[in-house]
């Protein structure tokens, strides 16, 4: 009986101990709600303070604990104590991994910024997907999302999904709507930004107006012009000042082929002469820039003067585009008008060297009549630091190395020659500056050829000679040694111009009126700088033409395309694979765009570039990585790569590299051009002995706003002889030099840019003459006038 009885009193103990730890437990958790609660409502009622006050030290429950992170994280903020927000956050995300925890929205938005302006990009776009899917109703998430993810991966794809995501965002669809759709115009995907935005305005005013902006643009952009004037009404009705609207139309139809009932240039003009009644002070911005631009484009630049003068006094500087640019262009036309060189007067430049040393060497640019490329002439500076050289003016300005007897740079910068006058100069000495060096390092040969094409838009070759001058190109400056280079003739000087006669060569040289038109049509609507396309209407007459890739894709080889598609010209499909056999598909692992690295960065003055310019380089970064991962792989035969970036950064910063002045290379066009170099550097070693390089640009820039006939080309590697090609051979070749570097005979146009190729093994020809298209057959820079 006893045994029974301690039996029951050691269970009804052991009831009685688990009782009270249960009731301790409650309590505890009781005290850890209060306290939390606590926390909370002194958070609540602004009392950062307390707030932190009570947050001290807590230990409650996982759920607790995360309430008051959150509530100490917003007390915190408030304090202005980010970072440790931050770390009580990333711990808390850590720790709730197996349940895939995430803060609330906006703490959420806090960390993916945090994580972003650490650098660590990858992280950033990972939790904010998470959280954008999480909480598809807050905009700001998939904003996150969608900026970061494109610094990764492919846009089109990230656009894709979260244009299938849309539904699910609830009241915040309008804005995320009109965010997407500003990315898809921006690529100019007009209808899908059409798909996205939907037939009805939102009733969301935050959202109305950029609805309205960006359906306008698409509609123009796609050029439905019925549809485009519906539009506006309904924006008319939604409550839009006509005079507002009138000025958006003038421009839209300023940079879009539409009929109108007057030129768009004098619709300009007219919304100008009601600036004052528009309550929009970008829109009127907008509007002075594009009038500018317009008469400029046009030949107007008098016009387009007195436009600038009045943008700058109410708005400031343009930025890209000032006055001395403007003027500068003005003598330029009419120095491009004359017809020889013996009509212009000659320019008179002193350069004074202060105590100038013995060995003092300045190399100057070449003189006007000379081939662009040049090399830059040396002259000694005599010993009393004084020299005088008589120029005739160009359409660019003469510029100058001091180096000194060791070799070392010690100077450099520009003079603009006067006709007829004397210009002064002096020299200041700078520290010196040791030329950089390179060795082109190819892989051994494999016995198979491949074919590596590099546009990079906008390269200027007046550019380039001066940056090697200083001896800061010093790939470009390996490749025009060793391999075969020419100066190019581009007619008319258009990026899109240019890409058709690259990949639809065989379009070119056609006889009607009708179809000529076409292509000095679309050619010019490709700049935005020109008034309008008068032609646009014959577009559908020249029937599509068979395209490189298509040609060499249909046979054994694979033809990568990564050329970019630019204004209303489609040159295939960017980032897609074709060959063999026709086989088409997508790139895999594509990335429009990558976050630069520390190494990278330091190579820019990042703090004075706009954001624009910074995305433009992480473009430019990605596409260089993608050619290199390419050239380390064997799934290609040809790569045509096309660095669009570059053009929008030399309209940007030209403007910084045209002054007179000592500039020392100090510039941000110039910071471009050695990144580009270096990573031109990092393609070549990834390529083997049998592969050929062709790097080259589309034209080049005279001004700001204005494209320059002349193409840099160079070609390297393989069994590429070391050479000059005479004259100014027409651009249209490269398509026909392309093809028969890979042994695929084409009866393309030759222009002489191909002849050396015909004779290496492996090769193909067409068995005939090159006969040049276009005026080729000049050898110096005169025939643009």
């Amino acid at each position: 009986m006893w045994r029974s009885a301690v039996l029951r009193l050691a269970v009804l103990a052991a009831l009685l101990l688990a009782g009270v730890v249960a009731g301790i437990r409650s309590f505890e958790r009781v005290q850890g709600y209060r306290r939390a609660e606590a926390v909370c409502a002194a958070m609540e009622e602004g009392d950062w303070a307390r707030t932190l006050a009570l947050a001290e030290g807590f230990s409650g429950s996982p759920v607790q604990q995360r309430r008051v992170g959150e509530c100490r994280c917003v007390a915190l903020l408030e304090s202005g104590d980010r970072a440790a927000c931050v770390a009580t956050l990333e711990a808390q995300i850590a720790a709730g991994a197996a349940e895939a925890w995430l803060p609330s929205p906006p703490l959420a938005a806090v960390v993916v910024e945090a994580r972003r302006d650490a650098g660590d990009v990858a992280g950033a776009a990972q939790l904010a997907h998470r959280a954008a899917v999480r909480y598809p109703d807050v905009f700001v998430l998939t904003y996150l999302e969608l900026d970061l993810r494109t610094r990764l991966e492919d846009e089109g794809a990230v656009l894709a999904e979260l244009r299938q995501r849309l539904p699910q965002a609830a009241e915040a669809a309008p804005l995320l709507a009109v965010h997407l759709a500003d990315r898809l115009v921006q690529r100019e995907e007009w209808e899908p930004a059409l798909e996205v935005l939907g037939e009805e305005a939102p009733a969301d005013p935050r959202a109305q107006t950029g609805w309205f902006r960006h359906r306008t643009l698409a509609l123009a952009g796609s050029g439905r012009a019925d549809a485009l004037a519906e539009a506006f009404g309904q924006w008319a009705q939604a409550g839009e000042p006509a005079p507002a609207l009138r000025a958006r139309y003038a421009v839209l139809a300023s940079i879009f082929p539409m009929p109108t009932r007057r030129p768009p240039v004098e619709l300009l003009l007219a919304s100008l002469a009601e600036a004052d009644a528009i309550d929009d002070p970008a829109l009127v911005a907008t509007l002075y820039t594009r009038t500018v631009r317009v008469l400029a484009g046009s030949g107007r630049q008098e016009e387009a003067l007195a436009v600038l003068r009045q943008r700058t006094a109410r708005f400031g500087e343009m930025g890209a585009l000032t006055e001395e640019e403007l003027l500068r262009s003005v003598e330029q036309r009419e120095l491009l008008a004359a017809p020889n060189a013996v009509t212009v007067q000659r320019a008179a430049l002193r350069l004074r060297v202060p105590a100038a040393r013995g060995g003092d060497v300045l190399l100057l640019s070449p003189a006007a009549a000379e081939p662009l490329d040049s090399p830059f002439q040396p002259v000694p500076v005599p010993a009393d630091g004084e020299l005088r050289v008589e120029r005739e003016p160009d359409v660019a300005p003469l510029r100058w190395v001091l180096r000194d007897g060791d070799g070392a740079v010690r100077g450099s910068g520009a003079v603009w020659p006067a006709p007829g006058q004397e210009v002064a100069a002096t020299v200041q000495r700078r520290p010196p500056r040791r030329p950089a060096a390179a060795e082109l390092a190819w892989r051994p040969a494999d016995g198979r050829r491949r074919v590596f094409l590099v546009i990079l838009d906008s390269a200027d070759w007046r550019l380039a000679q001066y940056l090697r001058a200083r001896g800061e190109l010093p790939v470009l400056d390996r490749l025009l040694e060793a391999g075969t280079r020419a100066v190019l003739d581009s007619d008319p000087p258009y990026t899109a111009a240019a890409l058709d006669a690259i990949v639809r060569p065989g379009a070119r040289g056609v006889s009607s009126l009708a179809a000529v038109a076409y292509q000095l049509g679309s050619e010019i609507e490709a700049l935005s700088f020109v008034a309008d396309n008068p032609v646009a209407a014959l577009r559908w007459v020249l029937p599509e033409a068979e395209d490189l890739f298509s040609v060499l894709g249909g046979g054994p080889h694979t033809a990568v395309n990564l050329l970019r598609s630019f204004g209303t010209l489609r040159i295939g499909r960017h980032a897609h694979r074709v060959g063999p056999r026709g086989i088409e598909r997508p790139l895999r692992g594509y990335r429009a765009a990558r976050e630069l690295s520390a190494e990278e960065r330091g190579l820019f003055q990042l703090g004075s570039l706009p954001p624009n310019s910074l995305a433009l380089l992480r473009e430019m970064a990605a596409d260089f990585d993608t050619a290199t991962t390419l050239a380390r792989g064997e799934g290609a035969d040809l790569v045509a790569l096309r660095v669009a970036s570059l053009d929008i950064l030399t309209h940007s910063h030209f403007a910084g590299v045209s002054a007179a002045g000592q500039d020392d290379g100090d510039a941000t066009l110039f910071d471009v051009y050695r990144y580009a170099d270096r990573r031109l550097g990092e393609l070549v070693a990834a390529l083997d002995g049998d592969d050929v390089l062709l790097v080259m640009s589309d034209h080049g820039a005279r001004t700001a706003m204005e494209h320059d006939r002349s193409c840099l080309f160079v070609a390297a590697g393989g069994e590429v002889p070391p050479g000059r090609v005479a004259g100014r051979p027409a651009l249209v070749g490269i398509g026909r030099l392309v093809a028969e570097l890979l042994g695929v005979a084409v009866d393309w146009p030759a222009t002489g840019i191909e002849a050396w190729a015909e004779g290496l093994p492996g090769a193909a020809t067409s068995g005939r003459p090159p006969a040049p298209s276009g005026p080729s057959a000049a050898p110096g820079r005169r025939p643009s006038r």
